[in-house]
């Protein structure tokens, strides 16, 4: 109802009260608001009633459904739309005709939409892996059912990096930040493949310029085509993850000439003169430029290039993928000679005081975030393994934080003093630059979920898990909403590195053009169990040990078709 001081409130009561219902007749609706903006805004409710006999149950059920079919063309949802101007529809309004037919399909296909989702939740939860990692893999596939991401009509999926009150923060579907997310293409891989036609298809120029963030998609042509070295090359890492996870022969060949371009652009860009170490302005997902020899960027290269090299020789270029294969052996083992400390990998930089924003000797979380990459998609070791081994322990033991009391940052806290978490950077030798980059001292639940796999892949079981639960404390529904993990907006993007874990934990690989499925666990149990998914169906792998020491596996197969699979076993 409208009106004044507590009308609403006393009329509802007058009305519930006597019977439990909530009739029509109000003559108080009469009445008019004088309470300014809300003068407009109109309450009503719905009821169920049941006569409930002693013992007896009843659901009372309600399907609430809507339809807001355009959106503004444009990432910027501040821009007031005027009368005439062109829209976008949301890809549910090209199912649907409005709200009553969309809850109507919900009521028809209900119980089997119930079945299944009971079925996904029985089989992810149930599986033998540590309970922090289940709740970190589940909790942030809620990002991509927030308004962080969303499709529109002609079902191509987009995203911000995460979401504020009232709008999408940072547009784009940004290249470095969704090179950290996992969630999307294990589960749901139609939509992964439906972002790199855009980063490839429309955005990549005709000389392999990716600018990070999408801008033609809505018809906007942004002044200077920006590439990031951490998103250019690790979307070529992710459409070889895209092919591995689907198959398609033909989305491949689709995309393949632009990412050859992509590639080729970026070693003429960075790599000038083809030692294999990149150099230059280095623009990457901490909103800086880089400057000389930086480990991060440098092993995502060779990812790139290890990547190319497989597509290569899938299309029987021969030449290319040799040469390719070249510049990252030359590049990888330079690196490792020039940047390795004893301990791990460090930025190379001449004169760094004249740079801000670079971390010169710090430990950084990220330092080979591109074996993260190759680890998640079998393409081997980039770097000699004992190194790789010592430097992701380094990483745990100097940036992993028990407390933050008197921890001094001055930039974004996302952990208070009694929290537990992982840093980006620390300088355990000292020399921390005056202005090192930005973020430095922040803790990113999507990096400490990278470094965490990256540790369990590593065989350091406890360590990986313990930065798990390090941050699920932080976001433990007490404290803060363990269903929103926090950095540039709500729902981040990157957060859905988690599912990283699960692969690190099953030592799960996919080779769908193979039709081939392979697990290695990195736990020595007898019993073990975990939830699968693949681009053809979904379900459970068992795996167990006698005690002379022989393993049974197992596929149970929930969702999909998974015929024709052969499955292996074995280390990566």
């Amino acid at each position: 109802m409208t009106g004044g001081w507590w009308d609403g409130m006393e009329d509802f009561w007058h009305h519930f009260s006597q019977d439990g219902s909530l009739g029509v007749e109000n003559t108080a609706n009469s009445m008019e608001s004088w309470l300014g903006p809300h003068k407009n805004l109109r309450v009503g409710s719905v009821g169920i009633t049941h006569m409930l006999q002693p013992g007896e149950e009843k659901t009372f059920e309600f399907v609430l459904s809507w339809y807001y079919p355009n959106r503004i063309k444009s990432w910027d949802e501040d821009t007031p739309w005027k009368e005439g101007e062109e829209t976008e529809k949301n890809y549910y309004a090209s199912r649907y005709q409005d709200a009553w037919e969309a809850g109507a399909d919900l009521l028809c296909r209900l119980p089997e939409l119930e079945k299944t989702s009971r079925l996904f939740t029985k089989a992810i939860y149930e599986s033998t892996l540590p309970e922090a990692v289940i709740e970190a893999v589940c909790a942030n596939i809620t990002a991509l059912r927030s308004t962080t991401c969303f499709r529109i009509a002609d079902g191509t999926f987009l995203a911000y990096e995460g979401s504020h009150e009232r709008k999408g923060s940072c547009p784009g579907t940004c290249t470095h930040v969704w090179n950290y997310a996992q969630t999307v293409a294990w589960l749901f891989p139609e939509l992964e493949r439906s972002a790199r036609r855009i980063e490839f298809g429309l955005e990549t120029r005709e000389d392999g310029c990716m600018p990070f963030r999408n801008e033609r998609i809505f018809g906007s042509e942004p002044e200077e085509a920006v590439p990031a070295a951490d998103g250019q090359f690790g979307t070529v890492v992710r459409l070889y993850r895209e092919w591995l996870l689907s198959g398609e022969e033909e989305f491949l060949k689709e995309l393949w000439p632009k990412a050859k371009k992509a590639l080729e652009y970026g070693i003429r860009n960075w790599d000038p003169d083809e030692d294999g170490m990149l150099s230059g302005r280095q623009h990457n997902t901490y909103d800086i430029e880089f400057y000389g020899t930086v480990p991060m960027l440098n092993s995502i290269y060779y990812a790139a290039l290890a990547a190319g090299e497989k597509m290569a020789i899938y299309f029987g270029e021969e030449e290319t993928a040799e040469r390719w294969r070249e510049l990252r052996q030359k590049g990888s083992k330079k690196m490792d000679q020039e940047l390795w400390n004893g301990a791990y990998y460090i930025q190379k930089l001449e004169d760094i005081g004249s740079y801000r924003f670079q971390y010169g000797e710090g430990c950084l979380a990220d330092q080979i975030l591109g074996q993260f990459f190759a680890h998640v998609n079998r393409l081997g070791y980039l770097f000699p393994k004992d190194h790789v081994r010592q430097a992701v322990y380094s990483i745990y033991e100097n940036n992993y934080r028990d407390n933050f009391i008197g921890a001094v940052n001055a930039q974004r806290a996302y952990a208070m003093e009694e929290d537990k978490g992982l840093v980006l950077c620390s300088w355990p030798q000292g020399n921390r630059p005056v202005i090192p980059f930005c973020y430095s001292e922040e803790v990113w639940t999507g990096v400490e979920y990278q470094v965490a796999s990256h540790l369990i892949y590593e065989g350091y079981m406890e360590e990986g898990v313990r930065v798990v639960e390090a941050v699920r404390s932080r976001y433990d529904g007490f404290k803060r909403n363990p269903w929103n993990e926090v950095e540039c907006g709500n729902h981040y993007a990157r957060s859905m590195s988690s599912y990283g874990l699960l692969l690190a934990l099953s030592g799960f690989h996919a080779d769908v053009p193979n039709r081939e499925l392979s697990f290695s666990p990195k736990t020595k149990e007898k019993d073990f169990s975990c939830f699968f998914c693949c681009g053809s169906g979904w379900g459970i792998y068992r795996q167990s040990r006698d005690d002379q020491g022989r393993v049974t596996r197992k596929l149970e197969p929930l969702f999909g078709n998974l015929e024709g699979f052969t499955l292996k076993g074995g280390e990566q």
